[in-house]
């Protein structure tokens, strides 16, 4: 009983790691085929997501398990919880197959998907899956699916992880991937809340675009604030522990200002996009320091795509920082002890790659104090001015992100901005100096060694304690 109790501990740690996934209705074929979907014989939860396409199609297309159960994709589309807005799931025990007696040319016309998950497949971690098995205790509540096709008000308190998965089918009206605008967002003090890229799968790593709290100068900040930002992705999900809320709607929505002196925010450029954004800082009624900063990545930036970020003040005072980095899978963080007039980040459009990019503003103490604060930056520049004279230097900082190897380049350039119209009493010239920073980004996968290494010491630890 106790060898047949370790088979099935090893059968469950890497058998229900493989099933999850997204199909699209496109792939299937019509004409009454029975098109399986179940790629092993374990227990899953389906899912449909297809808001851009005809509810007369979506009637014809039925899902069917191993019980004979059979239910048509659009009443599975509106079948959702009437106290949340979930989707509510297909149930599959072991197998199961999408049927239709539309024709193949029909549903290659189909823009929406199915995903695929085992039903305990998002908890979060598997000693606690093990504990559970182990104990006879499936109760995990703590995966939830919506569809971002609507405007919806989400809350969430747990004690446990809890992850909540956005599934976005939507286009707009040039045919390209739609976005998700989050607003609204409230966050427990003792919460936290990281926001990944697609959906968890063994057979990739999780990509973060988003975290609060944020380790900003070796210190991890809550931010109370987080700006309005939209997400232009097919799938995303978010992990969070404590209270956290907030509104979901489709489409995008541009953000002109930041509406605290401390806030955070994100920024996306997706496959098909360009992303080009300028966000006046709102600034407390003092003179006061700071810092800004941000952090970013890229999947599948095969054209070198920068990221361009420029913080600056208005006239007379010009002063302007600016660093262009080229993203990679690792996180490359960039900040500077300075809070300005204006925030400028922007990507140019390819056909490839997906930017992410969080920014942060930190206003601090008045100028009149003295701050030695050194934050964990590429580049840092301090800037004082004179009359109408300013002078501006720069001191270089190469680091090292965990995990990472980067290489840097850095080129000083001092360029002349343009003379800003003055009165004929007075004649002001500003030279303002810049550093350029570029960074290339790699990483060392680890994951696999890590998930294997976890895997032989919870099977040590069993074996040991049988």
């Amino acid at each position: 009983m106790k060898f047949l109790s370790f088979v099935l501990l090893i059968s469950f740690i890497y058998g229900s790691q493989q099933v999850e996934q997204l199909i699209n209705l496109n792939s299937f074929i019509g004409g009454n085929v029975s098109n399986p979907f179940s790629r092993n014989e374990s227990p899953c939860n389906m899912y449909v997501s297809a808001s851009a396409d005809d509810e007369s199609l979506l009637s014809k297309i039925y899902l069917v398990n191993d019980d004979n159960q059979k239910i048509s994709l659009n009443d599975l589309r509106l079948s959702r919880s009437a106290n949340t807005g979930e989707l509510q799931a297909f149930s599959v025990f072991s197998s199961g197959y999408l049927i239709t007696n539309l024709t193949t040319s029909q549903l290659q016309t189909l823009t929406g998907f199915l995903f695929q998950s085992t039903r305990d497949q998002w908890s979060n971690s598997n000693l606690i899956l093990i504990y559970y098995i182990l104990n006879k205790q499936r109760n995990l509540d703590n995966f939830h699916v919506f569809e971002a096709d609507d405007i919806q008000d989400i809350s969430r308190y747990s004690t446990d992880q809890s992850t909540t998965l956005f599934l976005n089918s939507g286009r707009d009206n040039t045919g390209s991937q739609s976005s998700v605008t989050f607003s609204k967002w409230d966050q427990g003090d003792d919460a936290r809340v990281n926001i990944y890229n697609g959906f968890r799968s063994s057979e990739r790593e999780d990509v973060l675009i988003f975290s609060n709290p944020l380790a900003v100068q070796d210190i991890v900040m809550l931010f109370p604030k987080v700006e309005t930002f939209s997400v232009p992705c097919r799938t995303f999900y978010i992990k969070s522990l404590g209270r956290i809320s907030y509104r979901i709607q489709p489409g995008s929505q541009n953000l002109f200002a930041t509406s605290s002196y401390t806030t955070t925010g994100l920024l996306v450029k997706g496959t098909d996009q360009e992303s080009s954004a300028t966000y006046r800082i709102l600034q407390d009624s003092q003179d006061f320091t700071g810092v800004t900063g941000f952090n970013t990545l890229a999947i599948n930036n095969k054209n070198n795509t920068q990221v361009q970020v420029a913080v600056y003040n208005n006239p007379p005072d010009n002063s302007y920082y600016n660093t262009s980095i080229i993203p990679g899978n690792a996180v490359m963080s960039w900040s500077i002890p300075f809070v300005g007039d204006k925030l400028d980040i922007k990507s140019r459009r390819d056909n490839t790659s997906a930017i992410f990019t969080q920014f942060f503003i930190i206003q601090g103490p008045p100028r009149l104090n003295t701050t030695t604060q050194t934050p964990p930056t590429t580049t840092t520049q301090t800037s004082t001015t004179q009359a109408s004279t300013q002078t501006t230097t720069m001191t270089s900082k190469t680091t090292t992100l965990p995990t990472t190897t980067t290489t840097m380049k850095t080129t000083p350039t001092t360029t002349t901005k343009p003379q800003q119209p003055t009165s004929k009493s007075s004649t002001t010239t500003t030279t303002t100096t810049t550093t350029t920073t570029t960074t290339v980004a790699t990483t060392t996968k680890l994951a696999s060694v890590s998930k294997l290494f976890v895997s032989i010491v919870v099977i040590l630890s069993y074996v040991v304690l049988i």
